[in-house]
């Protein structure tokens, strides 16, 4: 089933070299987008825009040669980033008629699924793209569209806009505008992150224990879908940002407007889907449409007045650098084009042949107001299956925005819009056309339930009237027919199959009058019609041909009254499904106590007495605030260092949830934030394996690591967590420093980073690397117990306190006493195990492993001579029960003192110093 708050994208894409065309549209809300990503991170920015859309179906040439290296069978992770798809949601994308072939089993289990559809590849040919686009938009040239130089970007809109006439055997109409926009004007967040960081979704795939679950307070089905889109797509423009922040300020500092706010939102609805059905007319709009846009419209003056003086709420979306080219200003030609789709002839509806070049013109619309004149009885409708010249878009009465101002907007109260609803539809109508009950009888229990209301169509009201005249006649009938016939039982009745009928008991038939003609025999009785009866009868069934036809085509007119007003009706849905999060977000920093951050263009991030906004609400108890301070200056890299469920992982993902919430324009769980913009977080949290590539969960940790070294830049966020662990403890060692050293001496990089790591040894580089410092969660022995502080502090930490919390986990105490006396052993200077008091053969089991908690281990560099005299001749790690060498005497062995420079002979002697006092 269609979610109402989110968004339902069917999605285009096209490769050609390293270049990627990608479009999406959303028929539920006639959003329509697209982009061109170029270089050697397109695929990777690709990746990024698929994990963000969570799209439910996507289009794909069958050519191989032209299709994203993001969906082939080597990169079919991407798989477990698209939404699942319902059965109902996939009959909306492709009804009964398949015209697209499966790839049913070319990338893994998910896609087999139907999320991939090969679309045939003369559709996406340039000329093909080019002329369904401009067919569309009824333009002459794609330059209006911001188009000219992104011919992929062509082709893939193009495509979708031919999958959508074949599959949904409409012209989109609802589709009225193209948004071409730049990747590089957000944030950038890979699948990894937005999962690792639970944006939108927990780790059990439901909302709960996501961030959205926490700052979505919406009112509305559209300003939820908005809300997620502001958390999927942090901003990087700094004057929208500050513009954001200013209106969450005003609903957070005047509780009345946010309260007023919220309570007449609730009364909107989905305005923004109910104009989008109206727009594509009809069969596609239904009463119940135009039910709900009324519903909406009635709520907003209360919201017109609350904001007389707040007009800064309403600061133009224009300006939001998601719609605008890569260098953060609109695209000129995006502007102009607004104005020539609403004057220029809207493409037709079913029916229509979109590519006929014989078509009949679109007659003159009819007035609203019906020609008495014109005769009761039904004919063609010549609003059936068309879409009337829309008007030039101009402010509605209430508005004094300029169409082409990028400054705050007034909302439009869309009061005439109101009055043709309030007077042309009834107050409680059925929710389908042809349902209505205009001519129920008067002795029927069920309430009349009409499309239309009375007074506004007059040929509607002549029917009925005609009609009631008839009924009347019909209901005095039995009481005329008794006293001029005599027969007390008489009965008029009437039924689906015979229609009206006069009834009289069989033991009195021979006394009926002659010129009743028989109808029916039953049982017990005979039922009998007159010519009048008959007459009257003719009438009444007429009259409900009629009406249904009369009602077709004054709802008609109506929705065609509405779509004169599409891109008003457009706009002021939008308007509210801003002022909906906007209110959100004010609402959850009043509840969660957060703070207005301060956000400049450093790369320095201060954060005071932060928190974790999720995990702070799912608390009985209060949570643990902490400090933090990076910059690229002096504090760029922190080790952060400390046992096991110490919080660590907790205090990396709130610094990068704060960053992310400051730049969505939210206040942040603080007591305060100073936020230097950050254009990449990445994340390196957590690990699984992925059996449908292949990949062993270390391989997935590697190729992690590995993105963000080559994608990060000086303004990103990284945020690592025990790199290495996921292989032996002087391999994962060796990695973890030779990561850390990278991002600390690479001139591309040196950007502020987090990471957390249980090797005690890395603790060590602050004395070689300047910018790298030493912080750990603090934990206090009591007796035989561990009492965790969830406290951030400077210095690194020596012990991770493992075997404590496998105690917490259940693990049995035989287990956890046998695992204290050997790292009481493996603690011991000089000493290797002796085999365990049993006649069981034990498990062999690598000093290095063995060694990774305790506080007296080697540097990596002494680390990895120690490892190699070990292995010895054999190449095999020796198991806990041989007689380990001197490490000292392997290590000069090894060393070569002649190759040394002296900055290089000062850093191997203290290597040996601390290798000596580990022997001890």
């Amino acid at each position: 089933m269609l979610s109402a708050t989110s968004n339902n994208y069917l999605a285009a894409a096209i490769a050609d070299g390293t270049s990627i065309g990608l479009a999406y549209a959303d028929l539920s809300t006639g959003e329509f987008a697209a982009t061109e990503l170029s270089g050697e991170r397109a695929t990777t920015e690709f990746e990024g825009e698929l994990a963000r859309l969570q799209v439910a179906e996507i289009l794909i040439s069958d050519d191989e040669t032209s299709r994203p290296s993001g969906l082939t069978p080597s990169t079919a992770r991407l798989s477990h980033d698209l939404a699942p798809m319902t059965k109902d949601e996939r009959d909306m994308l492709l009804p009964h008629e398949r015209v697209a072939r499966r790839l049913d089993q070319e990338s893994g289990a998910r896609w087999s699924q139907g999320h991939v559809t090969a679309w045939p590849a003369w559709r996406w040919e340039l000329n093909t793209a080019r002329d369904a686009l401009l067919q569309q938009f009824a333009v002459q040239s794609l330059a209006g569209l911001g188009l000219t130089q992104r011919t992929l970007a062509t082709r893939a809109a193009g495509a979708i806009l031919q999958y959508i006439h074949e599959t949904q055997r409409s012209s989109a109409a609802q589709m009225t505008m193209l948004r071409v926009y730049a990747t590089g004007s957000t944030m950038f967040l890979d699948p990894q992150t937005r999962r690792n960081l639970e944006l939108l979704e927990g780790s059990g795939g439901r909302s709960a224990g996501s961030l959205v679950r926490v700052l979505d307070q919406t009112r509305t089905p559209m300003g939820a879908r908005l809300m997620r889109k502001w958390i999927a797509q942090p901003l990087l423009n700094l004057h929208v940002l500050q513009q954001r922040q200013e209106a969450v300020a005003t609903c957070v500092e005047i509780a009345d407007l946010r309260k007023s706010l919220r309570q007449a939102l609730a009364d909107v609805g989905d305005m923004e889907r109910a104009v989008n059905r109206v727009l594509q007319g009809t069969p596609a709009a239904m009463p119940r449409d135009l039910v709900h846009l009324r519903q909406a419209l009635r709520s907003l003056p209360q919201i017109v007045d609350a904001l007389a003086d707040h007009t800064t709420l309403l600061q133009d979306d224009r300006e939001d650098p998601a719609l605008a080219d890569t260098d953060g200003e609109p695209y000129p030609e995006q502007q102009q084009v607004d104005q020539r789709i609403a004057e220029g002839p809207a493409p037709r509806v079913l029916g229509d042949d979109l590519f006929a070049e014989d078509s009949d013109p679109v007659p003159p619309a009819e007035p609203l107001t019906p020609d008495p004149s014109k005769p009761l009885t039904p004919g063609p409708s010549s609003f059936v299956g068309e879409r009337r010249r829309p008007k030039p878009l101009t402010p509605g009465p209430g508005s004094t925005r300029d169409p082409g101002s990028t400054g705050p907007a007034s909302l439009d109260a869309c009061g005439d819009i109101l009055t043709l609803l309030e007077t042309a539809l009834d107050d409680d109508p059925p929710a389908l056309l042809g349902a209505s009950n205009y001519l129920r009888r008067d002795d029927e229990q069920e309430k009349a339930r009409c499309v239309i209301r009375m007074g506004y169509d007059q040929r509607i009201d002549d029917v009925i009237q005609a009609n009631q005249r008839a009924q009347n006649w019909i209901d005095s009938l039995e009481r005329r027919e008794r006293e001029q016939t005599g027969l007390k039982a008489l009965k008029v009745g009437y039924n689906k199959v015979f229609g009206y009928y006069i009834e009289v008991s069989r033991n009195l038939s021979d006394q009926v009058p002659g010129h009743y003609e028989r109808k029916q025999t039953l049982v017990n009785s005979e039922r009998y019609i007159t010519a009048e009866l008959k007459e009257y009868e003719n009438i009444i069934l007429s009259a409900q041909q009629n009406l249904v036809e009369l009602e077709r085509q004054a709802f008609t007119r109506i929705c065609e009254g509405v779509c004169q007003h599409g891109q008003r009706l457009r706009r002021t849905a939008q308007l509210l499904a801003r002022l909906d999060a906007v209110a959100s977000l004010a609402e959850a920093a009043v509840q969660g106590r957060y703070t207005r951050p301060t956000l400049n263009e450093s790369t320095s991030l201060k954060i005071q007495a932060g928190r974790h906004p999720v995990v702070e609400r799912s608390l009985a108890d209060a949570f643990v605030p902490n400090d933090m301070h990076i910059d690229t200056e002096q504090e760029q890299l922190l080790l952060i260092t400390g046992p096991n469920m110490a919080g660590k992982s907790t205090v990396l993902r709130q610094v990068a949830l704060i960053v992310l919430l400051a730049q969505i324009g939210s206040f942040v769980p603080a007591e305060h934030a100073d936020v230097g913009l950050v254009d990449r977080i990445f994340t390196r949290i957590g690990a699984q394996d992925d059996i449908a590539t292949g990949q062993s969960t270390f391989m997935v940790e590697m190729t992690e690591t590995a993105a963000l070294l080559l994608q990060s830049s000086r303004r990103s966020l990284i945020i690592l967590d025990e790199v290495g662990r996921g292989t032996s403890t002087y391999d994962g060692m060796a990695i973890a420093r030779a990561v850390v050293e990278y991002i600390h001496n690479e001139p591309r990089l040196r950007c502020r980073t987090l990471f957390a790591t249980h090797y005690h040894e890395l603790t060590a580089l602050t004395e070689l690397l300047p910018r790298v410092r030493n912080y750990h969660m603090e934990a206090l022995e009591r007796e035989d117990r561990v009492v965790f502080l969830y406290e951030l502090r400077p210095g690194g930490a020596d012990r991770s306190y493992g075997i404590h919390v496998a105690e917490l986990a259940g693990i049995p105490r035989s287990v956890i006493r046998r695992a204290r006396e050997l790292l009481a052993e493996l603690e011991q200077p000089s000493v290797r195990l002796q085999a365990a008091p049993t006649e069981l053969e034990q498990p062999s089991v690598t000093t290095a492993e063995t060694t990774a908690s305790t506080s007296t281990a080697t540097t990596p560099a002494v680390a990895e001579t120690e490892q190699q005299a070990q292995v010895g001749q054999t190449a095999l790690q020796p198991s806990l029960f041989d007689v380990a060498p001197n490490p000292v005497v392997t290590y000069l062995k090894r060393l070569n003192i002649n190759e040394l420079t002296p900055l290089e002979a000062m850093t191997r002697l203290y290597e040996l110093q601390k290798l000596a006092q580990n022997t001890q």
